[in-house]
């Protein structure tokens, strides 16, 4: 792209700000630089994910033009290009009427795989209260990563309220304000609009000092939280039943040869074949010790405490998952204080690093790597 902007002409460049290395900002710096030596004004607008919703001004402040949010609503993109591309390029209205039907086809097509997905879920959820299926369905793409998604947010119910009251009886607002947002995340995720809701009001309390409002309205937060750990309780048995199975003779020998070894990877690989095999390979050579497991939200949920450091080597493809695993990760590198690195292609983690809990990605190692 750098070489590009010294040799070519551009009226809008759509910069993703959530790349590996270097990240938005610090390209659009380098492009700023090669603006000012060509004596050329590019507009540069942010493209990043609904959590950069809050940090819309700090962007623009940073240098950009504008922000648009992923995933990208027609409408809005509409408006950026006519808003700064120039007259003569801007979108003609037969254009703009075409980008509005794709969306309605796109939509039309969603909601009937949503409603298929809806069909395979067990009856009893569909009558659990305070939950939006369509919304939770459409966040995880499929009935069985919907049900993953859930069980997360079943299963960590009770620690999570904990840590919510521990921090505010402390009085501990920076933390207390990462476990809201956090609980924000995960409530919106499977569909738990109002809980999502009052967390990030309570969030926002946080940022705005606002106390009074936080001891005043965590204890409503909290009761409406707890409810769903017996709303979602026959979750358990079919989760049990589902980790029992998947507990293979090969991952209880590695966890018992990790016992007693103060640092250890926790390999989380989407793929089989050599790829993976290279890797763990390669990680043992260097003398680390790997406890190796298949990209499975119930063996990371098992597996989270035998590693200090996660590894995760996500891959797009027809049973992929990447967004349910990477907003696991994201909980999980958090609550434990784990750190979380990303190897793989290049496009892959890009698509990893575009879903929530990719701000606790400490470095990635894109492939192939360097000698």
């Amino acid at each position: 792209m750098h070489q590009d902007m010294r040799g070519k002409d551009y009226d809008l460049i759509l910069l993703d700000h959530r790349m590996p290395a270097p990240d938005g900002v610090d390209t659009l710096v380098q492009l700023k630089e090669i603006f000012e030596k060509r004596k050329i004004d590019v507009t540069v607008v942010c493209h990043t994910t609904e959590e950069g919703r809050d940090n819309i001004n700090l962007y623009k402040a940073a240098g950009f033009a504008d922000v648009l949010i992923k995933p990208i609503d027609p409408k809005q993109l509409s408006s950026i290009l006519m808003t700064y591309l120039p007259e003569e390029d801007k979108v003609s209205d037969e254009e703009e009427k075409l980008l509005l039907e794709e969306k309605e086809r796109d939509d039309t097509i969603q909601e009937d795989e949503v409603k298929d997905e809806l069909d395979k879920l067990p009856v009893w959820i569909k009558s659990v209260p305070h939950i939006d299926l369509v919304a939770g369905i459409a966040n995880c793409d499929t009935a069985e990563d919907y049900i993953d998604a859930l069980y997360i947010f079943y299963s960590s119910i009770e620690d999570k309220a904990e840590d919510i009251q521990f921090f505010l009886e402390m009085e501990d607002w920076i933390m207390y304000g990462l476990r809201v947002h956090s609980l924000k995340s995960v409530a919106a995720l499977v569909g738990a609009r109002d809980l999502s809701e009052k967390a990030a009001a309570m969030e926002a309390a946080t940022r705005d000092e606002d106390y009074t409002t936080i001891v005043a309205e965590t204890p409503d937060l909290l009761d409406m939280y707890r409810g769903f750990a017996e709303r979602l309780a026959p979750l358990k048995d079919i989760r049990d039943l589902f980790v029992n199975d998947k507990k293979s003779p090969a991952h209880a020998s590695q966890r018992e040869e990790n016992v007693g070894n103060s640092k250890t990877i926790l390999f989380i690989h989407a793929e089989q074949g050599i790829v993976p095999k290279g890797i763990d390979n390669n990680l043992k050579k260097a003398g680390f010790k790997v406890l190796s497991i298949p990209d499975e939200p119930d063996l990371i949920i098992t597996y989270r405490f035998e590693a200090d450091i996660v590894l995760y080597l996500p891959c797009e493809g027809k049973d992929s998952h990447i967004g349910l695993t990477m907003n696991l990760l994201g909980e999980i590198c958090q609550d434990d204080s784990k750190i979380l690195c990303l190897i793989g292609d290049p496009r892959d983690i890009e698509i990893a690093m575009d879903k929530t809990g990719s701000l606790r990605v400490s470095h990635c190692y894109p492939r192939p790597l360097p000698a």
